[in-house]
This record gives C-alpha cells, structure tokens and sequence, in this order.
C-alpha cells in the first residue's frame, strides 16, 4: 500500500524564498508514515480444485450384436502428492498411491494447511491449500487413472463412453501484481485416450497477476464412440493441483524507512537551495 500519493512522489514542494514549502505535504508525509506502521503485512494464499461425481457412462450403440458394454471403472490406480517450502528451511514432499480407498493426505504446519482427498467410491477428488507464511511456496495434487499396462478401459464394438465430473475451482491471494507474478492457481482435467487419438476437458484459474480472486465451475465432459467392429482400450484419467506462492511484502518499517528517505532527501535539497541562495 502506497503511503504517498504518486502526485506527491512526482512533484516536490515549490522553493520560496529558499525555504521548503512544507505544510500540506509535511503534514502528508507525518499521515504516511503513522499509516505505515500500523499496516498489516500478512498476505496469504486459499486455493481449492475440486472434481465431484466423477463418472463413467456408456451407450451401446447397436442393441442387435451381442456385445453388452459395462461402465465398470473398476481397475485403477492413483496418486496424491504435496509439497511445502519455506524459504531457508528444508522443502517438505509427502507423496503416496492411491487403490481405492478413501484417503486424506494432508499437511498442517504453522501458517500452512494443505490437503489432497481421494473418495472414488463418491467421485470425489480435491486438492486444497490456505497458506499465510511469506514466501512460502506449495503444491497439491491427486488423480484417479487407467493407463498403466494392464489398467486399459475396454470399449466393445458399436459403444460410445462418457466420462464427467462437476469441477470447481477457486483461488484467491492478497497481493496483485503490477505485470506477472507466480501466485495461486488451480486446475482441473479429464482425458481420455483411444490409440493416437486423445480428447481433453480442463480448466484452470489463476491469481496474483491482473487479479486477486477467480474462480470457476462447470461439467467436464468426454465422449468417445467406437464405430467399429473391433474391442478398442482406452485410457482414462482425471486429476486436480493446485499450487501458488505467497509473495512476501516488506514489514511496516520499511514503509517507515522509506518514508524517513523521502523526507530526508526534501530536506537536503532544501537545504542545497539555501545554501545556493546565499552564495548568490
């Protein structure tokens, strides 16, 4: 937060007489600087990606064969990873896979929580983050995939297949910059691929750069028709990050500081124009 005006920074005071026309703008300066030291410097960082009722739908698409497609999203493996680092500290990394059950992998720290929750029984993935420590950079992540060997989704002839979610994303920080700037992000993405043809449906938002606050939500949704007579495999993927860093800001005192030099340099160049006034 600015203590002066950018008009006041701009424009000095006019020399009258050799002496500094103070007033008005010394009396600003005093505001400016009791104003800097009671401003808040805490900053902080909430993050959240969210995919609910993750689903797989099919349709058989010729009810005259004798191919019966299943929706079963029944093999599958996972992953929910997250990261934490303070500037000077060690970096934090917890990571482990995923099989089915419900599961939380979460993070407290002081001036930190971050989070990533699996329920695939509910459709359920989601990556959150509320960071207030300066400088602090995180991360979150969990997926629900079928792509490893072995893992493939089996799409009979004549069947067309439907994976969705509802996602909802948010992001939001303190501090917005004047061009880029790394600060909180959010994503969302389903895909779905059948040989060298791949479909994708994400959406991401992000603040700190041009704003301090997004967010998003709609239907993510991908459909695949197997037109032929032949069983094709498919892989299958849905994932939620989140991920941002909080900027650090300089503490009141240095608002003051810089305040004091600002007053500083008006005065000596008050005192140059006296000193010149004199010789003249």
């Amino acid at each position: 937060m600015d203590t002066l005006s950018s008009g006041q920074l701009a424009t000095p005071p006019p020399f009258r007489g050799g002496l500094l026309v103070k007033g008005a703008f010394m009396k600003n300066v005093v505001a400016g600087l009791a104003l800097a030291l009671t401003l808040p410097v805490a900053m902080a960082d909430t993050a959240t990606a969210r995919l609910s009722n993750l689903a797989i739908s099919v349709v058989d698409l010729d009810t005259t064969d004798t191919h019966v497609p299943s929706p079963a999203w029944s093999q599958n493996v996972g992953r929910s990873e997250l990261s934490y680092i303070v500037p000077g500290q060690s970096p934090t990394n917890l990571g482990r896979d995923l099989s089915g059950a419900p599961d939380t992998l979460g993070l407290e720290r002081p001036g930190a929580s971050i989070a990533a929750e699996a329920d695939w029984a509910e459709g359920l993935l989601e990556a959150t983050a509320d960071v207030t420590t300066a400088g602090a950079a995180y991360a979150a992540f969990t997926s629900r995939d079928i792509k490893a060997p072995g893992l493939l989704f089996l799409i009979p002839p004549k069947t067309s297949v439907t994976l969705s979610a509802d996602a909802f994303l948010s992001a939001a920080t303190d501090y917005l910059c004047a061009s880029s700037c790394f600060g909180a992000s959010a994503f969302a993405g389903l895909n779905l691929t059948v040989g060298s043809r791949q479909l994708n449906d994400a959406i991401e938002v992000s603040a700190g750069a041009g704003t301090t606050f997004d967010t998003l939500s709609r239907q993510l949704t991908l459909t695949y028709s197997n037109t032929t007579g032949e069983a094709q495999w498919a892989t299958l993927s849905a994932s939620v990050e989140i991920a941002g860093e909080v900027v650090p800001v300089p503490e009141p005192e240095s608002y003051a500081l810089m305040g004091l030099g600002l007053v500083g340099l008006m005065l000596h160049r008050a005192r140059k124009a006296r000193q010149a006034q004199a010789q003249a």
